[in-house]
């Protein structure tokens, strides 16, 4: 079995997740497999999935994208090289053949741009948002799953921009994006703390809507396990983002918080 550490500016995709009909990071990466000697033309492996799944226009720095089958043939006839010539904002920069077990935790990063936010609001918000909950009235739920997460959450303030970050083993559908959204709210002054209080011990009535994904970006998933660096990857992604740091003023937050992190 196989992991790789995949990055991806996911803005042009519809998810990350394979559709007929639509560009997807998986479906991009399949065909890239598929032009070289990595995966016979048409050939899915059972076992094909990422360890968390990102929105429509949600990018990532980090994900673990999960192969089924034999490793082998990744490392003959510089595949990886090869793959990274097929693939324009999307990198694979690392991989694994070493066990690995959840619990994931995984880290997503939203970045609210220049509109400042009292840092005690923040804080408070922070604070109630942390530890475990049901988030019910802050996702997109199937049924078959419990709305019930524990979820860290912090906040920093830099280069003019506030970042909310999230971290725990798990997310629902669109959670972080709802999340945020309860974030302007409060700021905006057409809700107060104590409707999120309320929405989060007594979760009936109106769901909170998501905000945009183009600000979102999962920072990391640590799946314990050692990964090789994947140096020519990394350094076009770099280059790509370093193109894009002067882009519209929220997506250049988020090129400055993958340049800032591309040393693991």
């Amino acid at each position: 079995m196989l992991a790789l550490r995949v990055a991806y500016d996911g803005y042009p995709y519809h998810g990350s997740q394979r559709q007929p009909h639509h560009p997807t990071i998986e479906g991009e990466l399949l065909r890239a497999f598929w032009k070289t000697s990595f995966l016979p033309k048409n050939e899915v492996p059972p076992l094909f999935r990422f360890a968390s799944r990102t929105d429509k226009g949600g990018s990532a720095r980090e994900n673990i994208l999960f192969i089924g089958g034999q490793a082998g043939s990744l490392f003959r006839h510089n595949e990886l090289q090869r793959m990274t010539k097929h693939l324009e904002d999307i990198w694979i920069t690392g991989y694994t053949t070493m066990p690995y077990h959840p619990p994931y935790i995984k880290e997503y990063h939203y970045h609210l741009g220049i509109e400042e936010y009292p840092i005690p609001l923040l804080n408070e918000l922070c604070t109630i948002f942390s530890g475990t909950h049901d988030f019910s009235l802050f996702c997109r739920r199937r049924e078959s799953k419990s709305p019930y997460r524990t979820l860290s959450m912090t906040f920093r303030m830099e280069h003019g921009d506030t970042c909310l970050i999230f971290r725990g083993p798990g997310f629902l559908w669109q959670m972080c994006r709802r999340i945020v959204s309860a974030f302007y709210k409060v700021r905006e002054g057409s809700m107060h703390v104590d409707d999120v209080v309320a929405m989060l011990r007594e979760p009936h009535g109106h769901k909170m809507p998501p905000a945009t994904a183009s600000q979102l970006l999962l920072y990391s998933v640590d799946v314990n396990a050692p990964f090789h660096d994947f140096g020519p990857a990394r350094k076009k992604m770099r280059d790509y983002y370093e193109e894009k740091a002067n882009a519209s003023l929220a997506r250049y937050h988020v090129s400055l918080d993958v340049l800032n992190g591309t040393e693991h």
